[in-house]
């Protein structure tokens, strides 16, 4: 039943029960898509104010702002910090006050950072530390991310679920490209400040378009959110269900690997594997297991430079290691070695692409995906 007239109001839903196929293609299927609708919407903006600083704050020194370069990046920096922080509580938002009420209240509290910047924007005088602020503010729209998945993840069944968070996800996800794509435009439009605004700078931009122009749809996606979502009584989690994820190992070591792999005809794309580089950020390992099959190289390139083959592999090892006779390159950060070492390359000795994962022992994981990979298996024993 959809609307109960309940304690809770009319915008409630009590009985949900979307695993009952009967339930799901009767009635569930249909509410759920309407608030997935509206949730994409409001993530959508929530991203894109999100990252709107990347595009003002370059903009801010054409327009008479003399902030230092140090000041511009922490600008653009700002947002992310608040937006990763805000995720915390915007996750247990969803179970206290339902997700149609969130989803309302955070698409309104994107008229903060939209109203503060299109106001501070138009005064260059304005002090460092009020513009940071402002900018601070838009950190709001990268906690919508969180309240937005945690919401759409009630209404749909297991079976369906990964879809559904799918299409949120990436729905709420292109506002990032939609910021950097419709601002620049908008800047030059006088349209959106009801041409009462003035040109800024020799460029004659209207800066406080980038705040303008969102706050429409800011108020749409609210009404929407209002008229057309719904909130869920079996809505439940908790900080302690939450927390059952610090205990695992999973949650702190992510590891990335790549395979390290022989190419002798480039126009040909023959590829063989040699090795597998496995990093792993959370426990600053940064490791590396090799092994040529020489005759099945001369198998696939009669005409391969081994030598050459060789130096290259053991360069991998030395870079892997930070052996300081493999340069300067060996002496950067653990980190800066590995993004070093899976740059696309189109020599003879190329790595694979980047994939990522989850393991206990970095060591032990680089072992198994070694053999997995790229170790030949020892022939059967011969009977006799």
């Amino acid at each position: 039943m959809e609307a109960a007239a309940g304690r809770k109001g009319p915008r409630w839903i009590e009985d949900w029960n979307p695993e009952d196929p009967v339930f799901w293609d009767g009635t569930g299927k249909r509410i759920a898509r309407r608030n997935l609708i509206w949730s994409i919407v409001a993530e959508n903006l929530g991203f894109s104010i999100w990252l709107i600083w990347s595009v003002v704050a370059t903009r801010l020194p054409k327009v008479g702002f003399h902030y230092t370069t140090e000041q511009l990046f922490s600008l653009v920096a700002l947002p992310g910090l608040v937006g990763a922080l805000m995720r915390f509580p915007y996750t247990f938002a969803v179970p206290r006050f339902g997700g149609r009420n969130w989803t309302i209240v955070s698409a309104l509290l994107l008229f903060i950072p939209t109203t503060s910047l299109a106001l501070l924007v138009t005064h260059p005088s304005t002090p460092f530390p009020l513009m940071a602020l402002a900018a601070a503010t838009a950190g709001l729209g990268g906690g919508n991310f969180a309240s937005s998945m945690a919401n759409i993840s009630f209404f749909y069944p297991d079976r369906a679920k990964g879809f559904a968070l799918g299409l949120n996800a990436a729905g709420g996800n292109i506002g990032v490209s939609t910021v950097q794509l419709l601002i620049p435009i908008v800047l030059g439009l006088p349209i959106f400040s009801l041409y009462l605004g003035r040109p800024q700078g020799a460029a004659h931009i209207y800066l406080q378009n980038a705040g303008l122009f969102w706050m429409p749809l800011v108020a749409i996606a609210a009404i929407g959110a209002a008229r057309y979502m719904n909130n869920l009584t079996s809505a439940r989690s908790t900080f302690k269900d939450q927390l059952v994820v610090t205990r695992r190992k999973h949650t702190w070591v992510m590891s990335w690997l790549y395979i390290v792999q022989v190419v002798p005809r480039v126009d040909r794309d023959e590829r063989m594997n040699a090795g597998v580089v496995l990093f792993s950020p959370s426990a600053a390992y940064l490791g590396c297991e090799i092994a040529l099959d020489e005759s099945r190289l001369r198998a696939l390139a009669p005409a391969i430079d081994l030598p050459a083959v060789t130096r290259q592999l053991d360069a991998i090892r030395a870079v892997c290691a930070g052996d300081p006779a493999a340069g300067p390159i060996a002496q950067l950060s653990v980190s800066e070695r590995f993004h070093w070492l899976s740059a696309p390359r189109s020599t003879v000795v190329q790595p694979s692409a980047p994939h990522t994962g989850v393991c206990d022992d970095p060591t032990a994981a680089l072992e198994r995906l070694f053999r997995a990979s790229v170790a030949v298996p020892a022939p059967p024993a011969r009977r006799t």
